[in-house]
């Protein structure tokens, strides 16, 4: 019933399809400029869910998947019980993510903070528009609020940065801190953004052009509610719409499978992490062993955290706020470019770049150049994410996903389709295999080889290849006159 229920009403295919559905209509009112076709939101499944209920080939594979991660639960479970000679799972893989009780109330105060200071922007946008008209100034008042809007994204990125930096919370924790705060980032921009239209170029919902024809009903000429900001900001999607398709109800028994696979899939690639590819020391013999285990697992960490986020936990909050477009991603496992790989692994984040960052500088800079800012543009938020959840900085993402990636993403496909598909699997891997292997080994390094004069500096100095020459060398443990480097042999939690 409830698969039934999200394909109802307006609807395009499933599987198959373009990776966006915007309106074709361009043509604007007399009084506002022309626009690029809005994304328009469907009620719809994600493409996992659609090939799950139709392909019962799909289906058996994707039982077949989750049987793998079960497996690897137990395998956990039987090799900490023989360990501690009763039945026993140890739990540190979670729990050490998250420290002790202080660093959890301290990452909520952090969390209510970002939310109490993304819930300002309502008000103070219909400040704006209450006060834009008065006394004739509003150009002043529009370029002040500018201003002012740009100062808050500033404060908010500046505190982020700082409370990562020097509040020494785990890891996990600080990426968590990290991704929510761009996430809101995202999410008040394009609330404001679309809002901001609304009161520079008034329309009517009985216009024939213009945005009553753009968002095909998904957008009234008023701006947003405090109401409909706030189920906008915990929906799963980072574009603005006065209304979205809705559900009437929820599938409970969905949203515990969909946690449950969430939660399956998570433990699944940290215990790979941690026992299979984390190096248990810098020596040579153990940094081989590391990247020969990057190169067969990196790209099954890829899936499984693909998985785990973009398909398990969407749609589990998609269910629990009624949410109907469920199309997260597209089937970007079999492309053929990377052009279309960049815009299908991820629909959420790429429908917004698109919007708000690609459509933008493609005025200013042309269409080639565009696409090359994009992409760097989306590296470096990549890097800062991951700076977050490592707690240093190594741009090795950046170098690949814009240096490499901006040439992979010209390059034409091969003579025919599997050739093409191999060639993109293959090379994807190799790629992603790189990047885990680099910040594995950065992360092994400030493990195993301590910084006694650890400054802000240290976070973009590499300490990979001083503690590889520590390890390696003749006298490996060094003098206990070292003024910087303490190798320890205590073991990676």
């Amino acid at each position: 019933m409830r698969r039934k229920e999200v394909n109802k009403g307006k609807g395009r295919g499933l599987v198959g399809v373009k990776q966006q559905d915007y309106s074709e209509d361009s043509d604007s009112s007399s009084s506002s400029p022309v626009r690029a076709p809005c994304r328009i939101f469907r009620s719809q499944e994600s493409v996992t869910s659609s090939l799950i209920s139709s392909d019962p080939n799909f289906q058996a594979i994707h039982d077949a998947f989750l049987i793998q991660l079960l497996l690897i639960l137990l395998l956990a479970l039987g090799k900490d019980s023989y360990s501690a000679g009763k039945l026993y799972l140890n739990m540190s893989l979670f729990t050490a993510g998250f420290g002790s009780m202080s660093d959890i109330a301290t990452f909520i105060i952090i969390e209510i903070c970002l939310h109490a200071w993304v819930l300002l922007i309502h008000p103070l946008l219909n400040v704006w528009r209450k006060t834009r008209t008065v006394g004739g100034c509003c150009g002043i008042i529009d370029v002040l609020t500018m201003i002012l809007y740009v100062a808050y994204n500033s404060i908010s990125f500046a505190c982020t940065v700082y409370i990562i930096v020097n509040a020494t919370l785990p890891h996990l924790l600080n990426l968590v801190i990290g991704v929510e705060q761009f996430r809101m980032f995202m999410k008040n921009y394009s609330f404001v953004r679309e809002n901001a239209y609304k009161v520079l170029y008034p329309w009517s919902k009985d216009d024939k052009t213009g945005p009553a024809v753009w968002y095909e009903g998904q957008m009234s000429p008023k701006v947003g509610s405090f109401r409909q900001y706030i189920y906008f900001l915990f929906c799963p999607t980072l574009l603005y719409r006065d209304h979205y398709p809705r559900k009437n109800s929820i599938d409970w028994s969905f949203v515990l499978t969909s946690g449950i696979k969430f939660l399956l899939a998570l433990w699944s690639s940290v215990f790979i992490l941690k026992n299979i590819i984390f190096p248990p020391s810098l020596k040579q013999g153990d940094l081989v062993n590391t990247l020969l285990m990057c190169l067969v697992l990196a790209f099954v960490i890829k899936f499984i955290a693909h998985t785990a986020i973009l398909n398990a936990y969407l749609n589990m909050m998609a269910e629990l706020m009624g949410f109907a477009d469920r199309q997260f991603f597209s089937e970007w496992w079999t492309c053929t470019t990377y052009s279309s790989y960049y815009r299908k692994w991820n629909l959420l984040v790429h429908d917004w770049i698109h919007s708000y960052v690609y459509l933008d500088l493609k005025k200013i800079f042309g269409k080639k150049l565009a696409v090359y800012c994009t992409l760097l543009v989306s590296s470096i938020v990549h890097e800062y994410l991951l700076s977050a959840g490592t707690g240093f900085v190594l741009p090795i993402v950046t170098v690949l996903f814009a240096g490499v990636g901006a040439f992979f993403y010209v390059l034409k496909p091969l003579s025919t389709r599997r050739a093409s598909n191999l060639f993109f699997l293959s090379s994807m891997n190799i790629g992603v295999s790189i990047i885990l292997f680099f910040l594995v080994t950065e992360y092994a390094a400030r493990h195993y080889c301590t910084i006694n004069d650890n400054t802000f500096k240290t976070l973009f100095q590499p300490q990979m290849f001083s503690c590889y020459r520590k390890f390696n060398s003749l006298d490996s443990i060094p003098l206990a006159g070292d003024s910087q480097y303490n190798v320890t042999d205590t073991q990676y939690v």
